[in-house]
């Protein structure tokens, strides 16, 4: 069976989907055809269909439409708010939906005019009455103004008419409706990430019909419910949607074992570039790479590189490589192009055996010990654009804290450059002159009467384990967690990262 185009874009012609536009969602029509191919016999029986990260729905209404319970997992509240509101607007009366709409644009609409007309006079809006209310966030920060000044009057005055809705169901139907509406009215658009319309060439909006097109929202809405009603009348009792605003990796407290039927969702997506992302892309392919003696046959270039010990010295037991054992790094480190430090070297300029010599330093170092041995040593090297360098060291060091970086100070530090080393020692700087006076010390000497004391403490042994599931995004830990609590445990994921 061959799925349908799992993008948003389809949503937007469909009823409930198209509501709010999401630009992290995905089509309902691929949530159909999974529930067809893995549930075809569900609807009927005490089916349970899960999203981990369930956005504003798209998962949760489709299971719900087709007679299964579901249940979502969403940590970003509007979204939370979103999917909730859509699974249970079946339950509404569009009758009572449409009585609150039209009482809604009346008034909005009387407000919303005579700030028309104060604006298109040229008064000063903030001197206006009545007052909104409502105020916007107070911790709500942006470099251009979200809203133009009448924009925002208009947005607050809404948004207390909506307040003052009576039916908690139906205002919360009214706040996703305004919620969706915002970034239409505001000197923002998506591009397809949301930024300002003034940095895309986009003039800001002055002015905005708010009352109108949320008022054309509701009604889309109205509309869409009575259309998911008479879809849900075939389902006695009716199928439960529930949304859990939280991380979803609360699973394990939350469900039963084998209490979910199947999991569909699309995880968050990975944004490649983050510098996080880009550091355990490169410490992924060093950790791939087969160990070597140290030092190892000589190559070209510059990178990262980590030591190991598979030696029976008492200090460092604990990170000795053996069969079965996990391997955890003595020392990690880097080597850059020679005058990378001072930017004298060109971008373009094959840096040379920099990272083999670093390698071969260390092992004539390590020689030097009376009491270690360079063939209990093995090395993990990866050749890297220089620009990489220092992320992935970083966070190796970060994910294993090696003895030799964190608790031996100066292993690997290197002497000033030999080219510092031939410079004659002329100094330049100027003199100071001191005008500081001098000061008459009455302090009286003290008889120190403390012991020597005897130092017992035992040197220390490394038990640090590493810190591999670093490497493991919270989406992963997720579906781990998930699959333990699933009974037939098809698990549907669309993976758009780009």
């Amino acid at each position: 069976m061959i799925f349908r185009d799992p993008a948003f874009e389809q949503n937007k012609r469909h009823a409930i989907h198209r509501w709010v536009p999401w630009i992290a969602g995905f089509s309902a029509d691929f949530v159909v055809d999974a529930l067809r191919r893995y549930l075809p016999d569900g609807a009927g029986r005490n089916t349970c269909v899960l999203d981990p990260f369930a956005g504003v729905g798209t998962t949760l209404v489709e299971s719900i439409r087709h007679g299964h319970n579901a249940i979502g997992f969403e940590i970003n509240p509007f979204a939370a708010l979103a999917a909730r509101v859509k699974c249970t607007a079946f339950l509404l009366d569009p009758a009572s939906v449409r009585a609150h709409i039209v009482a809604f644009e009346q008034r909005a609409r009387r407000i919303t005019e005579a700030i028309d007309q104060a604006w298109a006079c040229g008064d000063d809006l903030a001197r206006l009455l009545p007052a909104p209310a409502s105020r916007p966030p107070a911790a709500f920060r942006s470099r251009v103004p979200f809203f133009s000044p009448a924009v925002e009057r208009k947005v607050l005055h809404c948004l207390d008419l909506i307040h003052a809705v009576p039916d908690p169901q139906v205002r919360d139907l009214m706040l996703l409706a305004f919620g969706s509406i915002l970034v239409h009215v505001s000197n923002y658009s998506y591009e397809p990430s949301l930024g300002s319309r003034s940095a895309v060439g986009k003039a800001d909006v002055l002015n905005a019909d708010v009352a109108g097109l949320l008022s054309a929202r509701l009604y889309d809405m109205e509309h869409d419910i009575i259309v998911y009603r008479r879809d849900m009348m075939q389902f006695q009792p009716f199928p439960e949607g529930k949304v859990i605003n939280d991380d979803s990796r609360q699973v394990r407290h939350i469900l039963p074992d084998s209490s979910i039927d199947i999991v569909i969702t699309s995880p968050p997506y990975l944004n490649p570039l983050e510098k996080i992302n880009l550091a355990k892309s490169i410490v992924q392919e060093l950790l791939s790479q087969n160990i070597h003696p140290l030092p190892p046959p000589i190559f070209e270039g510059a990178g990262v590189y980590a030591l190991y010990y598979s030696g029976s010295h008492d200090l460092y037991a604990s990170l000795a490589l053996s069969s079965g054992k996990e391997e955890k790094p003595i020392y990690v480190g880097k080597a850059v192009p020679p005058g990378a430090r001072i930017g004298g070297y060109g971008l373009n300029t094959p840096p040379g055996a920099v990272l083999f010599n670093r390698l071969r330093e260390h092992a004539l170092s390590i020689e030097q010990a009376q009491d270690l041995d360079l063939t209990d040593f093995r090395c993990r090297y990866l050749v890297v654009d220089d620009i990489w360098i220092p992320l992935a060291e970083t966070l190796l060091i970060e994910m294993y804290q090696p003895v030799w970086n964190t608790i031996v100070p100066g292993f690997g530090n290197h002497a000033p450059g030999k080219g510092r080393h031939k410079q004659p020692a002329t100094c330049n700087l100027q003199p100071a002159t001191c005008n500081l006076q001098p000061v008459t010390c009455n302090l009286q000497p003290v008889t120190c009467n403390l012991q020597p004391a005897t130092c017992n403490v035992q040197p220390p042994t490394c038990n640090l384990q590493p810190s591999r599931s670093l490497s493991i995004s919270c989406a992963t830990l997720a579906y781990l967690n998930v699959i333990k609590y699933t009974s037939h445990i098809p698990l549907l994921m669309v993976n758009r990262w780009f």
